[in-house]
C-alpha cells in the first residue's frame, strides 16, 4: 500500500488538475460535484485518478463533458450513424410530425434510443456536438417515388429548409465508472482523443471543458481524499 501511495503522489506533481483537500460526501445517493468546469484539450489522452475512502458501498464517477460555450454535450450531440446522412425534401416544419427524406435506405432500425435527429449535419462530421436535435422518431417508410417519409412521435421543434442534410442519431449516458468502497488502492481511467461517437474510452467530439461528479450509494459515509486529471 505504501508503493502505491507513493506512486500516486509522484503521479500528482505532473497533473494539470488536483483537489486541494479531502472532499467529504455529504449527500448519499445523490450526485456531487467535484469540480467546477476545468478546460481540457480533446485532442489528447488524459488520466483521471482518484482516492476515495468510506464504508461499504458503491462510488460513481461521473464526467460531464461541455463544448466552448460551456453547453453541456450529451450522447445524442456526438453518436450519428454516419451512413445516415440524407437531406431533406421540401421543407421541414416547425409543429408537423412528418417530413420527407431523399434516402434512408442506411438508417439502422428505429428503436429506443436510436430515434433521435441532428439537423445541419455535415458529411466531415463537423456539426458535432450537434445541437440542432429533434426527437422522437416514430417510423420511417419509403414512398413509391423513391423518397422516404420520417414518421415523429413529438412535433418538431424548429423549421428547417429544403435540402437540410440530416442525420440519425443516438442517445446514449455520459462518461462514467462504478467501483466498490472502501477502495485498497487509487482508481485510474485512461481516456482517449476524441473521436465520433460517445463512451468511456475516449473523449466526444467537440468537448472543451468538463465537470467531474461522484455519486455514492449503500455506503453510510465517503469521502474523496485526492484525485487528478492529468
Amino acid at each position: 500500500m505504501r508503493i502505491l501511495r507513493n506512486s500516486f503522489i509522484a503521479l500528482l506533481a505532473t497533473v494539470s488538475f488536483i483537489a486541494a483537500a479531502e472532499i467529504p460526501i455529504t449527500a448519499m445517493g445523490k450526485q456531487q460535484n467535484l469540480s467546477e468546469m476545468i478546460p481540457v484539450d480533446a485532442s489528447k489522452a488524459y488520466d483521471l485518478v482518484l482516492l476515495a475512502k468510506g464504508d461499504a458501498g458503491t462510488m460513481t464517477v461521473t464526467v460531464l463533458q461541455f463544448d466552448a460555450k460551456k453547453r453541456r454535450i450529451g450522447a445524442y450531440h456526438v453518436s450519428g450513424n454516419a451512413d445516415s446522412l440524407t437531406q431533406t425534401v421540401g421543407p421541414a416544419i416547425r409543429g408537423a410530425k412528418s417530413f420527407i427524406v431523399k434516402d434512408a435506405s442506411g438508417w439502422m432500425p428505429v428503436t429506443n434510443g436510436r430515434n433521435i435527429l441532428a439537423f445541419n449535419a455535415k458529411d466531415d462530421h463537423s456539426d458535432i456536438p450537434n445541437f440542432a436535435i429533434d426527437y422522437y422518431v416514430k417510423d420511417v417508410i419509403q414512398q413509391a417515388d423513391g423518397t422516404w417519409k420520417i414518421e415523429m412521435s413529438d412535433k418538431l421543434r424548429n423549421s428547417y429548409p429544403d435540402a437540410t442534410f440530416v442525420r440519425q442519431h443516438f442517445d446514449g449516458a455520459h462518461m462514467s465508472w462504478r467501483f466498490k468502497l472502501p477502495m485498497t488502492a487509487p482508481h485510474g481511467h485512461h481516456i482517449a482523443p476524441a473521436e465520433l461517437g460517445h463512451g468511456n474510452l475516449h473523449w466526444w467530439m467537440g468537448t472543451a471543458f468538463v465537470q467531474v461528479q461522484v455519486r455514492v450509494d449503500g455506503a453510510t459515509s465517503a469521502s474523496v481524499i485526492e484525485w487528478s486529471l492529468k
